[in-house]
């Protein structure tokens, strides 16, 4: 019943009736964006072989640190956008890199119905170990199971050191827990391949975490985007039928990112960033950009725009993921009180 209503709806649209086209193309005069995606450091200690950074032909040119001038112009938009409520602070790199995370996470904390959410690949985090508790959702980027999986997708950083901070953030939290102070929900976004031992990763990494949340690790194949890592791609699952109906990306209909530079690029998944849509001193005007409003208008009407190589329009490769991984569903047997399994 759902879908058709929302065939109904488009329909109504697409032939201007009741002046809903109308409606809708004036919406998008004036956009408000409901999320904003910043990055504390646009530099990465790992060179992980799955990342935009390790694709051949697609160099990663942005190194940022981001500086406290470009934060606080930022901090002072932020006072004035009280329906910006979700707060990312990482993109294209290690959020805990930059010296200032700890400062810059007090500060957006005393904006008053804001969610900040962090990723970070633990290395730095016992150096922010109070300020991360300020969080209301921290990620931990994980992949692999033991030392010689983790240490092979998670290329520069040491399991045991990653297993060893783990357990101190979670004596922390237990501490804090048990006093009725707040602490955040500590997460972990396994990106599965054909190789992965799900049970085994679950088994490694639960005693740390609250929620354990599994998406397969896919990609479009495309002749000028190639990993530097053959064994990677050939591990991942691949998307083949470009959907007939475009999916609204909530990044291009309400979210906003900015790199370390403060640049306002079109979302996280753009690394190479060269689309210029504005930068951290005026973020509506940046957000409300010509081109975001033709790529926003193209997934309204169902039109072509520059998001149509996303991996989103594309189908999910079900039956592979049905052949290399079958019965994902019983992971679900490891929830407890403690534990969550999202699939």
């Amino acid at each position: 019943m759902k879908k058709y209503k929302e065939d109904f709806l488009k329909n109504l649209i697409k032939h201007n009736i009741l002046g809903l086209k109308s409606l809708y193309t004036k919406i998008l005069v004036e956009r408000h964006f409901r999320q904003i995606t910043m990055d504390f450091a646009s530099a990465c200690n790992a060179k992980c072989p799955f990342c935009p950074r390790q694709y051949q032909g697609h160099p990663f040119h942005n190194n940022d640190i981001m500086s406290e001038e470009v934060f606080e112009t930022i901090f002072k938009q932020l006072k004035k956008l009280p329906k910006v409520r979700t707060l990312s602070l990482y993109a294209y790199g290690e959020p805990l890199l930059n010296k200032n995370a700890g400062k810059f996470i007090q500060k957006l904390r005393t904006l008053k119905g804001r969610t900040l959410i962090l990723s970070t690949n633990t290395t730095n985090m016992d150096k922010f170990t109070d300020d991360l508790m300020l969080l209301d959702t921290i990620q931990f980027s994980i992949d692999g199971w033991d030392k010689e999986s983790y240490e092979n997708t998670r290329v520069n950083l040491k399991f045991e050191e990653t297993i060893e901070k783990l357990k101190n953030f979670d004596a922390v939290v237990k501490e804090r827990r048990a006093q009725g102070l707040p602490t955040p929900s500590r997460q972990i976004h396994c990106l599965y391949t054909k190789k992965t031992d799900l049970d085994a990763f679950v088994k490694c990494w639960s005693p740390y975490v609250d929620v354990i949340r599994f998406t397969h690790l896919g990609y479009v194949p495309s002749p000028d985007m190639k990993f530097a890592n053959q064994e990677i791609i050939d591990s991942s699952f691949e998307y083949k039928k470009l959907k007939d109906v475009r999916e609204r990306c909530s990044y291009i209909m309400k979210g906003l990112t900015l790199n370390a530079a403060g640049k306002v690029t079109l979302c996280c998944d753009d690394f190479d960033q060269k689309m210029e849509l504005g930068d951290y001193r005026n973020l509506k005007k940046a957000f409300n950009n010509k081109i975001s409003k033709q790529i926003a208008k193209g997934m309204i009407f169902n039109e072509p725009n520059y998001c149509d190589r996303c991996v989103i329009e594309w189908e999910k490769p079900t039956e592979q993921i049905e052949e290399y991984q079958p019965n994902i569903q019983r992971l679900k047997q490891y929830e407890n009180e403690n534990l969550k399994v999202r699939i």
